[in-house]
């Protein structure tokens, strides 16, 4: 039942991440308060991984017994994503605004915290 709801959740949070990023414009991040990269080839490309692991969430959350992205990957793909997104805002990476400081701290804390409650109870 936890295993149900916590593929559930990951798998929102990266498709809905991703999705952002695979319509990534320099419009959409100046609405976010977030910095602009200049192209969009590289925010696009992660958009795509994260709708991919997103999609193996929702696969492996699947009754059919579908293979999918395991749940310690998953622990490993939020813990790493979340300490990035901290590494960012501590090194000021292209000075995001006030509004986006606050979405990529959320953002962080939602990574990190999913990752460990995953590692906490499926790590071992």
């Amino acid at each position: 039942m936890i295993t149900d709801i916590l593929l559930l959740a990951d798998a929102v949070l990266k498709l809905v991440m991703g999705a952002v990023l695979a319509v990534y414009s320099n419009r959409l991040v100046g609405a976010l308060g977030l910095p602009s990269g200049g192209s969009s080839f590289y925010p696009r490309l992660l958009g795509g991984l994260l709708l991919g692991v997103g999609v193996a969430r929702l696969m492996a959350a699947m009754p059919t017994g579908w293979a999918g992205l395991g749940i310690h990957g998953a622990a490993m793909v939020n813990v790493l994503m979340g300490a990035m997104l901290v590494l960012l805002l501590i090194g000021r990476a292209g000075r995001p605004a006030a509004a986006g400081q606050r979405l990529l701290w959320g953002l962080a804390a939602v990574q990190l915290g999913l990752g460990g409650l995953e590692w906490l109870i499926f790590g071992g």
